[in-house]
């Protein structure tokens, strides 16, 4: 052990003397980049996914979430939905796996495996495959995914050995589903941030799970900036007309003052959400969530505007 941590400290030095970090979890000695996180997870995304501007919002600042997430009283859940199959909610699960804090991507699940599973430490929970999982009528599993949203009142109860043991579960999730069949149930998606996925018909990357050398360069920088310890209002200000409750708590945590402030004089790219918002079908999910008030052609970038202004101004 002694041996180990003296080389561990002489790494840290010889890392430190060349202005960088060493990350013991990659081995490599990762210097701050002039980039910031928010820009560098929007850039990437893009490459691979067809979203509207406020869903690139929305996923970027759910995965910069994960890596602070125990700061927070909510975790929100990031819901991919689609009518079909085939429009890259899995691309999204795998791209989210190289960025997210410790990712575990199951296809399809139960309830005792997630609690199980959280019980040997915290994880960023990606669940593809719901729609096979039954929600509507699996009680238990709807439970503890419900309650894994709120750190108070987010453990399950079982008896093991004819003991009682008690199971957090509180930890960001992302679940992915074809919302057409069997649709995902509203308490949940009233716990969650909805991108609505569709089949794309742009020349997009493809993605290989042998070459995420970027994703990783990525993954160091949003690793570098989680343990610097960033300054966080709990409490920043709301966007005018977004209803209290579940909606202001879903987008508390991802407002954050300070969550990944730019670099001076690098503007965030592509932050601003297109009025497409306005359109019947994200019409639909954002008057789920509350966000009624911003219908019409300037809602998206009202919202997202402030959203931006408030996490890193």
């Amino acid at each position: 052990m002694q041996e180990q941590q003296a080389e561990l400290e002489e790494k840290q030095e010889q890392a430190a003397a060349q202005g960088a970090t060493y990350n013991p979890a990659t081995g490599l000695a990762i210097k701050p980049s002039d980039v910031s996180c928010i820009d560098l997870i929007d850039h990437m995304l893009r490459q691979y996914l067809d979203l509207k501007d406020h869903e690139f919002t929305a996923v970027t600042l759910w995965a910069l979430h994960t890596h602070i997430f125990e700061r927070f009283e909510h975790t929100p859940r990031l819901a991919l939905m689609s009518p079909v199959a085939d429009c890259g909610k899995s691309t999204v699960m795998a791209i989210l796996s190289k960025l997210v804090a410790r990712p575990e991507l199951r296809s399809n699940t139960t309830a005792a495996a997630i609690y199980w599973l959280l019980d040997q430490g915290t994880r960023t929970l990606l669940l593809d495959e719901m729609d096979n999982a039954d929600l509507l009528n699996n009680s238990v599993l709807r439970s503890v995914l419900n309650s894994g949203y709120q750190r108070s009142g987010s453990t399950i109860g079982r008896f093991i050995g004819g003991r009682s043991k008690q199971f957090s579960t509180f930890a960001p999730m992302a679940l992915a589903a074809i919302n057409t069949y069997k649709p995902l149930p509203w308490p949940i998606l009233s716990r969650s941030l909805i991108v609505d996925m569709q089949r794309s018909k742009k020349p997009l990357r493809r993605y290989d799970s042998k070459d995420t050398e970027d994703l990783d360069i990525v993954r160091d920088q949003i690793w570098l900036w989680a343990r610097s310890d960033p300054k966080l209002n709990h409490n920043p200000e709301m966007p005018a007309g977004l209803r209290v409750g579940r909606p202001q708590n879903n987008w508390r945590a991802l407002r954050t003052r300070g969550q990944c402030r730019p670099k001076k004089n690098t503007p965030p790219r592509g932050m601003v959400s297109a009025p497409s918002c306005a359109e019947g079908r994200v019409r639909r999910f954002s008057a789920r969530l509350g966000f009624w008030p911003f219908f019409g052609a300037n809602c998206a970038s009202r919202l997202s505007a402030r959203c931006r202004d408030n996490a890193y101004g």
